[in-house]
Protein backbone atom coordinates (compact mmCIF):
# COMPACT_ATOMS: atom_id res chain seq x y z
CA UNK A 1 0.00 0.00 0.00
CA UNK A 2 1.15 3.93 -0.52
CA UNK A 3 -2.38 5.41 0.60
CA UNK A 4 -3.38 5.86 3.72
CA UNK A 5 -5.26 2.81 4.88
CA UNK A 6 -8.19 1.08 7.17
CA UNK A 7 -8.72 -2.55 6.33
CA UNK A 8 -9.65 -5.25 8.34
CA UNK A 9 -9.46 -9.25 7.85
CA UNK A 10 -12.45 -11.47 9.29
CA UNK A 11 -11.19 -15.05 9.86
CA UNK A 12 -12.68 -18.31 11.51
CA UNK A 13 -13.37 -18.63 14.69
CA UNK A 14 -10.12 -20.13 15.24
CA UNK A 15 -8.22 -17.59 13.89
CA UNK A 16 -7.72 -13.83 14.98
CA UNK A 17 -9.12 -11.17 12.54
CA UNK A 18 -6.35 -8.62 11.11
CA UNK A 19 -6.85 -5.22 11.00
CA UNK A 20 -4.33 -2.52 8.79
CA UNK A 21 -4.24 1.08 10.25
CA UNK A 22 -1.80 2.63 7.37
CA UNK A 23 -0.98 6.56 7.72
CA UNK A 24 1.33 8.21 4.88
CA UNK A 25 2.99 11.14 6.43
CA UNK A 26 2.94 14.14 3.76
CA UNK A 27 6.22 15.31 2.35
CA UNK A 28 7.55 18.49 4.24
CA UNK A 29 7.09 21.80 1.51
CA UNK A 30 10.51 22.35 0.19
CA UNK A 31 12.63 24.61 2.05
CA UNK A 32 14.51 27.39 -0.37
CA UNK A 33 17.70 29.19 0.81
CA UNK A 34 17.82 32.83 -1.16
CA UNK A 35 21.57 34.49 -0.44
CA UNK A 36 23.12 37.27 -2.05
CA UNK A 37 27.18 37.90 -1.91
CA UNK A 38 29.66 40.20 -2.82
CA UNK A 39 32.49 39.51 -5.37
CA UNK A 40 35.08 37.89 -4.24
CA UNK A 41 32.82 36.39 -1.17
CA UNK A 42 31.86 32.73 -0.43
CA UNK A 43 28.61 31.28 0.95
CA UNK A 44 28.35 27.70 2.63
CA UNK A 45 24.96 25.74 2.11
CA UNK A 46 24.43 24.29 5.33
CA UNK A 47 22.19 21.50 3.85
CA UNK A 48 25.13 20.46 1.79
CA UNK A 49 27.74 21.84 3.78
CA UNK A 50 29.61 23.34 0.32
CA UNK A 51 31.00 26.42 -0.27
CA UNK A 52 30.10 28.16 -3.44
CA UNK A 53 31.42 31.95 -4.85
CA UNK A 54 29.60 31.99 -7.87
CA UNK A 55 25.74 32.52 -8.81
CA UNK A 56 23.98 28.72 -7.76
CA UNK A 57 20.79 27.12 -8.60
CA UNK A 58 20.64 23.84 -7.34
CA UNK A 59 17.78 21.48 -5.86
CA UNK A 60 18.59 18.73 -3.70
CA UNK A 61 15.75 16.09 -3.66
CA UNK A 62 15.20 13.61 -0.86
CA UNK A 63 13.02 11.20 0.33
CA UNK A 64 9.44 11.62 1.34
CA UNK A 65 9.46 12.38 4.68
CA UNK A 66 12.70 15.14 4.62
CA UNK A 67 12.14 18.71 2.71
CA UNK A 68 13.93 18.86 -0.56
CA UNK A 69 16.33 21.91 -0.45
CA UNK A 70 16.79 24.65 -3.12
CA UNK A 71 19.93 27.75 -3.42
CA UNK A 72 19.16 30.30 -5.08
CA UNK A 73 22.74 32.31 -4.52
CA UNK A 74 23.68 35.46 -6.19
CA UNK A 75 26.88 37.23 -6.54
CA UNK A 76 26.67 40.68 -7.19
CA UNK A 77 29.56 42.39 -9.07
CA UNK A 78 32.02 44.79 -7.71
CA UNK A 79 31.04 48.37 -9.17
CA UNK A 80 33.44 50.02 -11.29
CA UNK A 81 36.52 52.07 -10.39
CA UNK A 82 35.82 55.29 -9.29
CA UNK A 83 38.06 57.84 -10.65
CA UNK A 84 38.54 61.34 -9.52
CA UNK A 85 41.11 63.69 -10.88
CA UNK A 86 41.93 66.90 -9.91
CA UNK A 87 44.45 69.70 -10.39
CA UNK A 88 45.58 72.30 -7.73
CA UNK A 89 47.72 75.31 -8.02
CA UNK A 90 50.89 75.06 -5.64
CA UNK A 91 50.00 76.24 -2.37
CA UNK A 92 46.89 74.87 -2.50
CA UNK A 93 45.22 71.49 -0.86
CA UNK A 94 42.78 68.98 -2.03
CA UNK A 95 40.32 66.98 0.51
CA UNK A 96 39.36 63.73 -1.40
CA UNK A 97 36.17 62.30 0.16
CA UNK A 98 36.92 58.76 -0.22
CA UNK A 99 39.02 59.14 2.72
CA UNK A 100 38.99 62.80 4.20
CA UNK A 101 42.54 63.26 3.40
CA UNK A 102 43.82 66.76 2.14
CA UNK A 103 46.58 66.90 -0.16
CA UNK A 104 48.99 69.69 -1.16
CA UNK A 105 51.28 67.24 -3.44
CA UNK A 106 51.08 64.91 -6.46
CA UNK A 107 49.19 62.09 -5.64
CA UNK A 108 48.70 58.63 -7.26
CA UNK A 109 46.38 56.94 -4.60
CA UNK A 110 44.31 53.99 -4.89
CA UNK A 111 41.92 52.42 -2.13
CA UNK A 112 41.31 48.76 -2.96
CA UNK A 113 37.09 47.84 -1.35
CA UNK A 114 35.39 44.70 -0.59
CA UNK A 115 33.62 43.24 -3.75
CA UNK A 116 30.43 45.45 -2.98
CA UNK A 117 32.40 48.57 -3.04
CA UNK A 118 34.07 50.06 -5.78
CA UNK A 119 37.32 50.72 -5.78
CA UNK A 120 38.89 54.64 -5.61
CA UNK A 121 41.86 56.05 -7.05
CA UNK A 122 42.66 59.81 -6.72
CA UNK A 123 44.98 61.87 -9.78
CA UNK A 124 46.08 64.47 -7.86
CA UNK A 125 48.31 66.75 -9.66
CA UNK A 126 49.73 70.33 -8.27
CA UNK A 127 50.76 73.21 -10.68
CA UNK A 128 53.40 75.24 -10.21
CA UNK A 129 52.66 78.95 -10.16
CA UNK A 130 54.12 81.00 -12.97
CA UNK A 131 55.93 84.60 -12.03
CA UNK A 132 53.51 87.18 -13.45
CA UNK A 133 55.15 90.51 -14.90
CA UNK A 134 53.06 93.35 -14.36
CA UNK A 135 54.17 96.09 -17.28
CA UNK A 136 51.03 98.52 -16.90
CA UNK A 137 52.36 100.72 -19.49
CA UNK A 138 53.88 98.65 -21.90
CA UNK A 139 56.87 99.93 -22.10
CA UNK A 140 58.36 96.64 -21.56
CA UNK A 141 59.83 96.94 -18.00
CA UNK A 142 57.71 95.37 -15.39
CA UNK A 143 56.77 97.23 -11.88
CA UNK A 144 56.04 94.54 -9.95
CA UNK A 145 56.00 90.89 -9.96
CA UNK A 146 53.17 88.23 -8.72
CA UNK A 147 53.54 84.67 -8.07
CA UNK A 148 49.84 82.54 -9.22
CA UNK A 149 48.31 79.58 -11.58
CA UNK A 150 46.71 81.68 -13.66
CA UNK A 151 47.11 85.66 -14.93
CA UNK A 152 46.05 88.02 -12.63
CA UNK A 153 44.78 90.24 -15.25
CA UNK A 154 45.30 91.73 -18.37
CA UNK A 155 48.16 93.93 -17.83
CA UNK A 156 50.38 90.85 -16.67
CA UNK A 157 52.47 88.96 -19.15
CA UNK A 158 54.68 85.60 -17.81
CA UNK A 159 56.99 86.74 -20.84
CA UNK A 160 59.98 87.51 -19.10
CA UNK A 161 60.67 90.93 -18.19
CA UNK A 162 64.06 92.31 -16.64
CA UNK A 163 64.81 93.85 -13.84
CA UNK A 164 62.04 94.62 -12.35
CA UNK A 165 63.17 98.24 -11.47
CA UNK A 166 60.31 100.04 -13.58
CA UNK A 167 60.01 103.70 -11.23
CA UNK A 168 56.23 104.38 -12.76
CA UNK A 169 54.35 101.72 -14.39
CA UNK A 170 51.36 104.45 -15.23
CA UNK A 171 53.88 106.14 -17.81
CA UNK A 172 55.68 104.64 -20.72
CA UNK A 173 58.27 107.39 -21.22
CA UNK A 174 59.53 106.17 -17.49
CA UNK A 175 61.82 103.11 -17.36
CA UNK A 176 65.27 101.80 -16.70
CA UNK A 177 67.80 103.67 -19.14
CA UNK A 178 64.88 106.03 -20.80
CA UNK A 179 66.09 109.69 -22.70
CA UNK A 180 66.16 112.18 -19.50
CA UNK A 181 64.96 114.85 -20.13
CA UNK A 182 66.69 117.87 -18.27
CA UNK A 183 65.74 120.18 -15.72
CA UNK A 184 61.82 118.44 -15.96
CA UNK A 185 62.26 117.29 -12.30
CA UNK A 186 61.31 113.42 -13.45
CA UNK A 187 63.50 110.74 -13.08
CA UNK A 188 62.40 109.36 -16.56
CA UNK A 189 65.53 106.54 -16.67
CA UNK A 190 64.87 105.55 -12.96
CA UNK A 191 67.94 106.20 -11.46
CA UNK A 192 66.64 107.91 -8.81
CA UNK A 193 68.10 111.16 -10.14
CA UNK A 194 66.56 113.91 -12.44
CA UNK A 195 69.39 114.86 -14.79
CA UNK A 196 69.76 119.12 -14.81
CA UNK A 197 72.54 120.80 -16.65
CA UNK A 198 74.91 120.93 -13.48
CA UNK A 199 75.36 116.92 -14.56
CA UNK A 200 78.11 116.25 -17.09
CA UNK A 201 76.18 116.30 -20.02
CA UNK A 202 78.98 114.39 -21.96
CA UNK A 203 79.91 111.23 -19.58
CA UNK A 204 76.34 109.57 -20.72
CA UNK A 205 78.04 108.90 -24.22
CA UNK A 206 80.57 107.21 -22.29
CA UNK A 207 81.39 103.36 -22.48
CA UNK A 208 81.80 101.06 -19.90
CA UNK A 209 83.39 98.17 -21.09
CA UNK A 210 82.99 94.40 -19.21
CA UNK A 211 85.55 91.40 -19.21
CA UNK A 212 85.37 88.38 -19.28
CA UNK A 213 81.66 88.07 -20.03
CA UNK A 214 80.54 85.12 -19.87
CA UNK A 215 82.25 85.26 -16.69
CA UNK A 216 83.23 82.99 -13.97
CA UNK A 217 84.42 84.57 -10.91
CA UNK A 218 85.51 88.18 -11.20
CA UNK A 219 84.86 90.83 -13.81
CA UNK A 220 86.60 93.50 -14.71
CA UNK A 221 85.14 96.85 -15.71
CA UNK A 222 87.22 99.22 -18.21
CA UNK A 223 85.98 102.76 -17.44
CA UNK A 224 86.38 106.06 -18.97
CA UNK A 225 88.69 108.79 -17.97
CA UNK A 226 85.93 110.91 -16.89
CA UNK A 227 85.47 108.38 -14.39
CA UNK A 228 89.02 107.28 -13.21
CA UNK A 229 89.01 107.60 -9.19
CA UNK A 230 85.09 108.50 -8.79
CA UNK A 231 83.49 106.02 -6.87
CA UNK A 232 81.08 103.75 -8.69
CA UNK A 233 78.20 101.67 -6.97
CA UNK A 234 77.71 98.36 -8.53
CA UNK A 235 74.38 96.40 -8.72
CA UNK A 236 74.00 93.01 -10.26
CA UNK A 237 70.26 91.64 -10.06
CA UNK A 238 69.23 88.29 -11.02
CA UNK A 239 66.53 87.96 -14.03
CA UNK A 240 63.61 88.05 -11.55
CA UNK A 241 64.74 91.93 -10.33
CA UNK A 242 66.56 90.11 -7.30
CA UNK A 243 69.15 92.20 -5.91
CA UNK A 244 72.48 89.82 -5.54
CA UNK A 245 75.26 92.21 -4.96
CA UNK A 246 75.72 96.34 -3.90
CA UNK A 247 79.45 97.17 -3.74
CA UNK A 248 81.16 100.29 -3.93
CA UNK A 249 84.25 100.84 -5.68
CA UNK A 250 86.88 103.48 -6.99
CA UNK A 251 88.25 102.95 -9.85
CA UNK A 252 92.01 102.95 -10.32
CA UNK A 253 94.32 102.69 -13.34
CA UNK A 254 90.30 103.05 -15.73
CA UNK A 255 89.56 99.56 -14.15
CA UNK A 256 87.43 97.92 -11.07
CA UNK A 257 87.75 94.42 -10.52
CA UNK A 258 84.95 92.71 -9.03
CA UNK A 259 85.84 89.80 -7.30
CA UNK A 260 83.98 86.72 -5.17
CA UNK A 261 81.38 85.84 -8.10
CA UNK A 262 81.71 82.00 -8.09
CA UNK A 263 79.16 81.93 -5.24
CA UNK A 264 76.45 83.21 -7.38
CA UNK A 265 74.75 80.53 -9.57
CA UNK A 266 75.33 79.92 -12.94
CA UNK A 267 72.71 82.31 -14.90
CA UNK A 268 71.79 85.15 -17.05
CA UNK A 269 72.51 88.93 -14.63
CA UNK A 270 72.16 92.88 -14.93
CA UNK A 271 74.61 94.58 -14.23
CA UNK A 272 73.75 98.19 -12.99
CA UNK A 273 76.81 100.55 -13.22
CA UNK A 274 76.24 104.24 -11.22
CA UNK A 275 78.15 106.77 -10.74
CA UNK A 276 76.54 109.01 -7.70
CA UNK A 277 78.56 112.04 -8.56
CA UNK A 278 77.82 112.83 -11.98
CA UNK A 279 74.54 110.59 -12.52
CA UNK A 280 75.54 108.30 -14.75
CA UNK A 281 73.95 105.34 -14.64
CA UNK A 282 74.40 102.12 -17.60
CA UNK A 283 72.86 98.27 -17.60
CA UNK A 284 74.02 95.83 -19.10
CA UNK A 285 73.41 91.74 -19.75
CA UNK A 286 75.95 89.43 -17.89
CA UNK A 287 76.16 85.75 -17.94
CA UNK A 288 77.51 83.56 -15.32
CA UNK A 289 78.96 79.66 -16.51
Amino acid sequence: YSSNQNITITNDGCTADQVLNLTVTPKPATVTTTETICSGESYTWAANGVTYSSNQNITITNDGCTADQVLNLTVTPKPATVTTTETICSGESYTWAANGVTYSSNQNITITNDGCTADQVLNLTVTPQTIWYLDADGDGYAGSTILACTSPGALYTSALLTPVLDCDDTDNTIYPGAPEIINDGIDQDCDGLDETTLDDNTIGTFNIGITPNPFNNYIKLIVPDAFNSDKLVIEIFDTKGSLVIKRQYVSTNNSIVVNGLDKIDQATYIIKITNPRSGFKTYKKLIKF
